[in-house]
Protein backbone atom coordinates (compact mmCIF):
# COMPACT_ATOMS: atom_id res chain seq x y z
CA UNK A 1 0.00 0.00 0.00
CA UNK A 2 1.08 3.65 0.15
CA UNK A 3 0.51 5.62 3.33
CA UNK A 4 3.66 7.72 3.80
CA UNK A 5 5.09 10.25 1.33
CA UNK A 6 7.38 13.22 0.98
CA UNK A 7 5.71 16.11 -0.85
CA UNK A 8 7.74 19.30 -0.53
CA UNK A 9 8.04 20.49 -4.15
CA UNK A 10 6.51 23.96 -4.47
CA UNK A 11 3.21 24.40 -6.26
CA UNK A 12 4.73 26.84 -8.75
CA UNK A 13 7.31 24.24 -9.82
CA UNK A 14 4.65 21.54 -10.10
CA UNK A 15 2.43 23.81 -12.17
CA UNK A 16 5.28 24.46 -14.58
CA UNK A 17 6.12 20.77 -14.84
CA UNK A 18 2.57 19.70 -15.62
CA UNK A 19 1.63 22.78 -17.63
CA UNK A 20 -1.30 23.82 -15.42
CA UNK A 21 -2.36 26.78 -13.26
CA UNK A 22 -1.38 27.02 -9.57
CA UNK A 23 -3.67 29.94 -8.66
CA UNK A 24 -3.76 30.47 -4.87
CA UNK A 25 -2.90 26.86 -4.11
CA UNK A 26 0.20 27.61 -2.05
CA UNK A 27 -1.86 29.34 0.62
CA UNK A 28 -4.06 26.25 0.95
CA UNK A 29 -1.32 23.66 1.48
CA UNK A 30 0.35 23.35 4.85
CA UNK A 31 4.11 23.19 5.23
CA UNK A 32 5.11 19.61 4.48
CA UNK A 33 7.20 17.56 6.89
CA UNK A 34 9.85 15.21 5.57
CA UNK A 35 7.41 12.31 5.93
CA UNK A 36 3.64 12.84 5.69
CA UNK A 37 1.22 10.22 7.01
CA UNK A 38 -2.01 9.52 5.15
CA UNK A 39 -3.65 8.87 8.51
CA UNK A 40 -3.29 12.58 9.34
CA UNK A 41 -5.25 13.37 6.16
CA UNK A 42 -2.84 16.07 4.96
CA UNK A 43 -3.70 18.50 2.17
CA UNK A 44 -1.63 17.84 -0.96
CA UNK A 45 -1.48 19.37 -4.42
CA UNK A 46 -3.31 17.26 -7.00
CA UNK A 47 -2.96 17.68 -10.77
CA UNK A 48 -5.98 18.00 -13.04
CA UNK A 49 -6.31 18.83 -16.74
CA UNK A 50 -5.94 22.59 -16.28
CA UNK A 51 -4.96 23.25 -12.67
CA UNK A 52 -3.48 22.17 -9.37
CA UNK A 53 -6.04 21.71 -6.64
CA UNK A 54 -5.51 21.29 -2.89
CA UNK A 55 -7.20 18.14 -1.60
CA UNK A 56 -7.28 16.08 1.58
CA UNK A 57 -5.86 12.56 1.53
CA UNK A 58 -8.68 10.11 2.24
CA UNK A 59 -11.58 10.17 -0.20
CA UNK A 60 -15.06 11.07 1.06
CA UNK A 61 -17.66 10.02 -1.55
CA UNK A 62 -20.28 12.56 -2.54
CA UNK A 63 -23.11 10.31 -1.30
CA UNK A 64 -22.02 10.37 2.37
CA UNK A 65 -24.80 11.99 4.39
CA UNK A 66 -23.25 12.96 7.74
CA UNK A 67 -19.97 14.08 9.26
CA UNK A 68 -19.43 11.00 11.45
CA UNK A 69 -19.66 8.71 8.43
CA UNK A 70 -17.37 11.02 6.47
CA UNK A 71 -14.71 10.90 9.19
CA UNK A 72 -14.97 7.13 9.40
CA UNK A 73 -14.91 6.35 5.69
CA UNK A 74 -11.88 8.51 4.84
CA UNK A 75 -9.64 6.24 6.92
CA UNK A 76 -10.66 3.35 4.63
CA UNK A 77 -10.12 5.19 1.32
CA UNK A 78 -6.49 6.29 1.58
CA UNK A 79 -5.60 3.74 -1.11
CA UNK A 80 -7.75 2.18 -3.83
CA UNK A 81 -6.84 -1.17 -5.40
CA UNK A 82 -6.98 -1.11 -9.20
CA UNK A 83 -8.13 -4.75 -9.18
CA UNK A 84 -11.43 -3.89 -7.44
CA UNK A 85 -11.85 -0.19 -8.18
CA UNK A 86 -14.67 -0.65 -10.69
CA UNK A 87 -16.71 -2.58 -8.11
CA UNK A 88 -16.43 -0.45 -4.96
CA UNK A 89 -19.23 2.09 -4.37
CA UNK A 90 -16.72 4.71 -3.16
CA UNK A 91 -14.61 4.43 -6.30
CA UNK A 92 -16.47 3.12 -9.34
CA UNK A 93 -17.87 6.47 -10.49
CA UNK A 94 -14.74 8.41 -9.62
CA UNK A 95 -12.36 6.13 -11.53
CA UNK A 96 -14.39 6.88 -14.64
CA UNK A 97 -15.08 10.58 -14.05
CA UNK A 98 -12.67 12.01 -11.46
CA UNK A 99 -9.07 10.98 -12.13
CA UNK A 100 -6.11 13.03 -10.95
CA UNK A 101 -2.37 12.86 -10.32
CA UNK A 102 -0.72 13.15 -6.91
CA UNK A 103 2.88 14.35 -7.36
CA UNK A 104 5.22 13.28 -4.55
CA UNK A 105 8.97 13.61 -4.06
CA UNK A 106 9.26 10.14 -2.55
CA UNK A 107 7.30 7.46 -0.72
CA UNK A 108 8.19 5.19 2.18
CA UNK A 109 7.73 1.47 2.83
CA UNK A 110 8.93 -1.04 5.41
CA UNK A 111 10.59 -4.39 4.80
CA UNK A 112 9.89 -7.17 7.29
CA UNK A 113 12.92 -9.27 8.22
CA UNK A 114 12.13 -11.63 11.07
CA UNK A 115 10.73 -9.41 13.82
CA UNK A 116 12.37 -6.29 12.43
CA UNK A 117 10.85 -3.61 10.19
CA UNK A 118 13.40 -1.84 8.00
CA UNK A 119 12.32 1.54 6.57
CA UNK A 120 13.06 2.49 2.97
CA UNK A 121 12.60 5.73 1.07
CA UNK A 122 11.77 5.28 -2.62
CA UNK A 123 12.94 8.18 -4.82
CA UNK A 124 12.41 8.82 -8.55
CA UNK A 125 15.58 8.08 -10.52
CA UNK A 126 14.71 9.81 -13.78
CA UNK A 127 12.27 12.57 -12.81
CA UNK A 128 11.86 15.30 -10.21
CA UNK A 129 8.73 13.74 -8.69
CA UNK A 130 6.62 10.61 -8.92
CA UNK A 131 3.31 11.07 -10.75
CA UNK A 132 0.98 8.81 -8.79
CA UNK A 133 -2.42 7.97 -10.25
CA UNK A 134 -5.37 8.98 -8.11
CA UNK A 135 -9.10 9.57 -7.97
CA UNK A 136 -11.01 12.31 -6.20
CA UNK A 137 -14.48 13.42 -5.18
CA UNK A 138 -16.26 16.46 -3.75
CA UNK A 139 -18.43 16.05 -0.68
CA UNK A 140 -20.80 18.77 0.51
CA UNK A 141 -21.10 18.93 4.29
CA UNK A 142 -24.83 18.97 5.13
CA UNK A 143 -24.15 20.86 8.36
CA UNK A 144 -21.78 23.55 7.08
CA UNK A 145 -22.78 23.46 3.39
CA UNK A 146 -19.10 23.57 2.43
CA UNK A 147 -17.38 21.67 -0.36
CA UNK A 148 -14.70 19.20 0.78
CA UNK A 149 -12.43 17.74 -1.90
CA UNK A 150 -10.44 14.60 -1.19
CA UNK A 151 -8.50 11.86 -3.00
CA UNK A 152 -7.33 8.26 -2.93
CA UNK A 153 -4.03 6.93 -4.26
CA UNK A 154 -4.27 3.96 -6.62
CA UNK A 155 -2.22 0.87 -5.89
CA UNK A 156 -1.31 -2.18 -7.97
CA UNK A 157 0.71 -5.35 -7.47
CA UNK A 158 4.37 -4.70 -6.66
CA UNK A 159 7.13 -4.91 -9.27
CA UNK A 160 10.34 -6.79 -8.50
CA UNK A 161 12.11 -4.25 -6.31
CA UNK A 162 8.95 -3.33 -4.40
CA UNK A 163 8.16 -7.01 -3.81
CA UNK A 164 11.49 -7.29 -2.00
CA UNK A 165 10.88 -4.16 0.10
CA UNK A 166 7.14 -4.31 0.72
CA UNK A 167 7.39 -8.04 1.23
CA UNK A 168 4.22 -8.55 3.27
CA UNK A 169 1.56 -6.79 1.19
CA UNK A 170 3.34 -6.91 -2.22
CA UNK A 171 1.71 -3.62 -3.28
CA UNK A 172 2.93 -0.31 -4.67
CA UNK A 173 1.43 2.98 -5.90
CA UNK A 174 0.50 3.29 -9.58
CA UNK A 175 3.29 5.51 -10.97
CA UNK A 176 2.88 7.06 -14.42
CA UNK A 177 5.26 8.60 -16.94
CA UNK A 178 4.59 12.13 -18.18
CA UNK A 179 3.10 10.75 -21.39
CA UNK A 180 0.83 8.49 -19.35
CA UNK A 181 -0.20 11.44 -17.17
CA UNK A 182 -1.75 13.13 -20.20
CA UNK A 183 -3.68 9.97 -21.02
CA UNK A 184 -4.79 9.45 -17.41
CA UNK A 185 -6.32 12.94 -17.24
CA UNK A 186 -8.29 12.55 -20.47
CA UNK A 187 -12.01 12.49 -19.64
CA UNK A 188 -13.00 9.88 -22.21
CA UNK A 189 -10.88 6.87 -21.18
CA UNK A 190 -12.73 3.56 -21.16
CA UNK A 191 -12.27 0.91 -18.47
CA UNK A 192 -9.79 -1.14 -20.49
CA UNK A 193 -7.56 1.88 -21.13
CA UNK A 194 -7.62 2.76 -17.43
CA UNK A 195 -6.56 -0.78 -16.48
CA UNK A 196 -3.75 -0.73 -19.05
CA UNK A 197 -2.32 2.45 -17.50
CA UNK A 198 -2.61 1.20 -13.93
CA UNK A 199 0.27 -1.29 -14.11
CA UNK A 200 3.43 -1.65 -12.01
CA UNK A 201 6.03 0.82 -13.27
CA UNK A 202 9.46 -0.34 -14.49
CA UNK A 203 11.92 -1.13 -11.71
CA UNK A 204 14.47 1.27 -13.19
CA UNK A 205 12.24 4.22 -12.30
CA UNK A 206 12.78 3.58 -8.59
CA UNK A 207 15.71 4.32 -6.32
CA UNK A 208 15.44 2.60 -2.93
CA UNK A 209 17.42 3.83 0.08
CA UNK A 210 17.51 1.97 3.36
CA UNK A 211 16.97 4.42 6.24
CA UNK A 212 18.04 2.25 9.17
Amino acid sequence: MCFFVKAQTKASKLAKKYGVSDTDIQDAIRAAEEQLSAFDHPILATVHQDSLRPMHWGLIPRWVRDRDTALEIRNKTLNARIETIFEKPSYRQNIREHRCIIPVDAFFEWQHVGKSKIPYRIDPLHDSVFSIAGIWDEWISPQQHQAFRSFSILTCKANGIMSEIHNTQLRMPVILSMDQVKDWLQPDLDDEAIEQLAKPCPEEWLGAKKLA
